[in-house]
């Protein structure tokens, strides 16, 4: 099994600490949750895009069988593929904690894209 990232995987964000998988509802609710239930739906499936210039760049040769490994300090954004929202970050403060909300976007904004940081190197 190939452990490299590449631009158009899909991919599930787990939680070690919740011991869930995020997802969304999309057309039918923007929240984001965790499902702890040991069944992976395909609500909590994301695609990994490159930051988006503009809305063809998606139809890039990228994904057509030839696909570009997301290295660290990628930027890229990922995509809900039930419902086509992206990921973003919101201005909303969350009062409890010191940090910011996260949530679905209809629209890639500048809010929709993260950068890929290592935690350690080996």
């Amino acid at each position: 099994m190939d452990k490299t990232l590449y631009y158009g995987d899909v991919i599930l964000l787990y939680d070690e600490h919740f011991k869930g998988y995020l997802y969304a509802r999309g057309f039918i609710n923007k929240a984001l949750l965790f499902n702890t239930s040991a069944t992976v739906k395909t609500e909590s499936h994301f695609v990994i895009l490159p930051k988006i210039i503009n809305m063809e760049a998606m139809d890039d040769e990228r994904f057509k069988g030839n696909p570009n490994p997301l290295l660290f300090g990628s930027e890229f954004c990922l995509k809900h593929v039930d419902s086509g929202y992206f990921l973003a970050g919101s201005s909303e403060t969350v009062e409890s904690l010191s940090g910011f909300r996260v949530c679905m976007s209809e629209r890639f904004t500048k809010d929709c894209v993260f950068k890929l940081l290592p935690l350690r190197t080996f």
